[in-house]
């Protein structure tokens, strides 16, 4: 199937699908769903841990998730938004805190 005068798809590439792999995709749909219902289920549990570190790490595995879900989805703004809630977390957990001097 070629492309349009404009350089668009024709509309029957768009529309079709190979019927052998439908149960693939339809399996595959479903785990990209419910990958993306445990990164939600792990984020917002992350929230219920009373040490802040394990807090961060949760929320570090939660984004992680989320990133691998927007890859799979194709979803530019969920991997963006995902790699700077994991860069703070991170960020957040490794650094050095300083102590505050004693006059």
């Amino acid at each position: 199937m070629g492309k349009g005068p404009n350089g668009s798809r024709e509309i029957s590439e768009i529309l079709s699908f190979d019927a052998r792999t439908d149960a693939e995709s339809s399996m595959s749909h479903v785990g990209i769903e419910l990958l993306g219902w445990g990164a939600t289920a792990v984020f917002v549990g992350s929230y219920f841990f009373a040490r802040p570190s394990l807090l961060r790490g949760v929320q570090m595995f939660g984004a992680l998730l989320w990133v691998i879900y927007g890859v799979l989805i194709n979803a530019s703004p969920v991997i963006v938004a995902n790699v700077l809630v994991f860069s703070a977390a991170a960020w957040t957990t490794f650094r050095k805190v300083s102590t505050p001097e004693i006059l």
